[in-house]
């Protein structure tokens, strides 16, 4: 996946990090935690609000959001949007440094990650609710975009590991 690249001066967010990073390491009360995780969500959303701006791109990703585990293409992805397939990868490509697939694939993985970590359900089952009909592939595309396989990746979670 390609990074976005723009300037953004990244110091507040540098220290936000920071401060939930000390705040980890020393007292760890949940709640001053839940505050530095929303000042940094905060940095991080000024940066990706580029995609946010784009009226047709936000009607595509939150539609896919709703139903990740819709088999979508990119006539699909295009139709949302109300563009043409050519015209969205233009879009895409703009704001998010990807393709709409790579970004579909990209909303796939950390929604898996995210219930990987939060949930007992079975990587087969996460694999089908995130549009993955092989858990196979799901595991491949998993580990190409994370470094780690689904299964590996829970382990850890459930360790306490940073992943």
């Amino acid at each position: 996946m390609a990074p976005v690249l723009a300037d953004f001066d990244a110091r507040p967010l540098a220290h936000a990090i920071m401060g939930l990073y000390l705040e980890m390491q020393q007292a760890q009360d949940a709640g001053s935690c839940q505050l530095w995780v929303d000042a940094v969500e905060r940095y991080i959303d000024r940066f990706v609000a580029p995609w946010r701006e784009e009226e047709r791109l936000v009607r595509v990703w939150e539609a896919v959001q709703e139903d990740l585990a819709r088999p979508w293409s990119l006539d699909d992805l295009a139709s949302v949007a109300r563009t043409s397939r050519e015209h969205l990868r233009r879009l895409c490509q703009r704001s998010l440094g990807r393709s709409p697939m790579q970004q579909l694939t990209n909303l796939r993985v950390q929604h898996a990650a995210h219930l990987l970590a939060t949930t007992n359900e079975t990587i087969d089952a996460i694999s089908r609710m995130v549009g993955y009909l092989n858990p196979f592939a799901f595991s491949n595309t998993f580990k190409k975009m994370t470094g780690i396989r689904p299964s590996n990746y829970r382990a850890r979670k459930a360790a306490g590991k940073a992943v």
